[in-house]
């Protein structure tokens, strides 16, 4: 060690340092100039006062132009206003035909061709009497719809226009099919005559109806005498008071006494309701089960009923007569051959029964024609009207007289 007390520090290279590129470039921005590394802006801009609505364009262009420096930009879709479609009016509408369903994907279409497609577009110039033949000819095949009016579409009655016979009434008819049809006939005779003997009875052998009129026509001719005096008299019985033991009055009750004993009556009254509602509440109390199942089967068999009837009220407006003209619709009877009147044989079978009378029936029957019946009598008004007449007194009647 020397006099002097200091230390000798070593000198290391500072080579790491050097390697840094931070500080290389820090070096080289001392080294510039200062024109190099400041401008100077002696120009004054305007400041441009922009609306909200210009700022938010600024923005989005901004926003856009990041976009665009991006390679995963979305490809930007300009949005356009749609055209007004404008509906066509009814009058159009009924006017232009539709257009053809569109087949659903999957069906294969019909490319099967009408050989006879032709002969449907046809021209109606020329001959009226041609042309006439023509459209009725193709109404006939329906080529062209008719307007029809709506009580065409309108059903009187789904009953068949010819009612089939039975079997049994064949004019070669087999054993059993002709004795149920004999019987089915027997049965329908049998309470006819039983409907006939009960109305007799009820009115009384050798009896006739009696109308109003005939019955009013008796009494104009004075047939109904009027009765007597002695007639009408009562029958007076001769009985004794004597033979009848006299019974003695009750004594007359006073007002406080009646009061007490309807006051009792009521109080009895009630205690026997209320002991026969306790006792019949704790009757239903014990079978309650047994009314809930009740209920529930009330309940099913009025829905069962009220679907019954809904169904017959359309069988029966479908098959049921309607009252169609004022007279009675009797049922066509049809004529019965007996054992000895089969032939069994076509040939020999002769005609029985009216067509047209069946026919007339059946329209009846299906409500397509009504029934005539007794017209009604003209009825009188009510309240008949004034009639002034202006009649002149003969005596003042000249030849130099005038009628006002």
């Amino acid at each position: 060690m020397g006099k002097s007390r200091k230390k000798s520090w070593k000198k290391i290279p500072r080579t790491v340092d050097e390697d840094l590129p931070e500080l290389h470039e820090q070096q080289q921005l001392e080294k510039l100039p200062d024109d190099q590394i400041f401008e100077i802006d002696d120009d004054a801009k305007p400041i441009e006062k922009l609306t909200t609505k210009q700022k938010r364009l600024h923005v989005h262009r901004e926003r856009l132009s990041k976009l665009d420096d991006k390679e995963h930009k979305k490809p930007i879709r300009m949005i356009q206003k749609r055209e007004k479609i404008q509906l066509p009016s009814k009058l159009e509408r009924t006017k232009n035909p539709r257009a053809p369903k569109i087949a659903p994907s999957g069906v294969k279409p019909n490319l099967l061709k009408d050989p006879w497609a032709d002969e449907d577009e046809v021209e109606m110039d020329g001959d009226d009497f041609v042309g006439a033949g023509k459209m009725h000819d193709l109404k006939l095949r329906k080529v062209i719809k008719v307007k029809e009016p709506k009580t065409r579409k309108y059903i009187p009655s789904a009953l068949p226009a010819v009612k089939v016979a039975d079997p049994g009434a064949s004019y070669n008819p087999e054993m059993n099919d002709y004795l149920e049809y004999a019987n089915k006939l027997a049965n329908e005779e049998v309470v006819r005559e039983k409907a006939e003997k009960k109305l007799d009875r009820q009115v009384g052998k050798g009896m006739k109806y009696i109308t109003a009129e005939e019955q009013k026509a008796e009494l104009e001719q004075g047939f109904y005498e009027e009765s007597t005096e002695d007639e009408d008299e009562d029958i007076k019985l001769d009985v004794k008071p004597e033979s009848f033991g006299i019974k003695k009055q009750p004594k007359a009750k006073s007002d406080k006494l009646k009061k007490r004993q309807l006051r009792r009556k009521i109080a009895e009254l009630e205690r026997k309701s209320l002991k026969e509602s306790s006792k019949r509440e704790r009757e239903q109390i014990a079978n309650l089960k047994k009314l809930y199942k009740e209920i529930d089967h009330k309940l099913v068999e009025s829905k069962e009923k009220a679907a019954e009837r809904a169904t017959n009220k359309i069988f029966d407006n479908f098959t049921k007569r309607k009252q169609l003209g004022r007279g009675e619709f009797k049922e066509y009877e049809e004529p019965v051959a007996l054992p000895s009147e089969i032939k069994g044989s076509l040939r020999l079978a002769k005609t029985e029964g009216n067509l047209m009378n069946e026919h007339v029936k059946s329209l009846q029957a299906r409500n397509i024609l009504h029934i005539a019946g007794e017209k009604d009598p003209k009825k009188l008004p009510k309240r008949l009207k004034r009639k002034f007449v202006d009649k002149w007194d003969i005596k003042k009647v000249t030849a130099d007289s005038t009628r006002h």
